[in-house]
């Protein structure tokens, strides 16, 4: 999750600053805002899997406006359940070719082409909003104090999606195996995964 960096000329930050819009930095922080007031359960849950959908939390900080501090969390949250996912399907690949006479580090090459086509081939769309929360934060004191936004947003993919995209992935590997190492790897695969349609 990387935070914005900026550069404005000093009179516009001080011309915004005065307007609430851009925080100043270096002034006691308080939220004065929550939004919903009780902290949900699932801020601090990292990647899950229940009830046939997998689950991510996005986060965006201090982001000068609530509608941006959205946007931003849920593109991290896309990003995050696409690296998730990609590491899910690398463990899975792997699994399915450990019996694959060739070393680790033969394998790992392989291994991770087929993880990167998951991601590729995954259907964003069908991303579910789960929950948001989202602080505003005052720094400085009034008369003139500074805010910016934290926000975190809860949101879900079936796992039917993430099914298709795996197997996309081992069809387009299988037609491209070229090599012992392979083809070997992809026949694992295919034996574990059905042929690699997904379920």
């Amino acid at each position: 999750m990387g935070i914005r960096k900026i550069i404005v000329p000093l009179s516009l930050c001080l011309v915004l600053a005065a307007c609430g819009i851009i925080p100043f930095t270096g002034g006691d922080e308080k939220v004065v805002k929550r939004i919903p007031d009780k902290v949900p359960g699932w801020l601090n849950d990292g990647f899950s899997e229940t009830g046939g959908y997998f689950h991510v939390v996005g986060r965006a900080v201090k982001v000068d406006s609530a509608a941006k501090c959205i946007y931003e969390a849920k593109l991290n949250a896309n990003l995050e359940i696409v690296k998730d996912l990609r590491a899910k399907a690398r463990s899975e690949f792997a699994d399915a070719a450990r019996g694959v006479d060739v070393s680790a580090d033969e394998k790992a090459p392989y291994l991770d082409s087929l993880a990167e086509s998951t991601g590729d081939d995954l259907e964003i769309k069908g991303i579910l909003p789960d929950g948001t929360y989202q602080e505003r934060v005052m720094v400085g004191e009034p008369p003139k104090p500074g805010y910016y936004f934290n926000c975190e947003i809860l949101i879900s993919l079936p796992h039917q999606n993430y099914e298709r995209a795996r197997g996309v992935a081992l069809s387009s590997f299988k037609d491209n195996a070229k090599g012992k190492t392979a083809e070997a790897i992809a026949k694992a695969a295919d034996a574990k995964f059905g042929g690699g349609q997904g379920s």
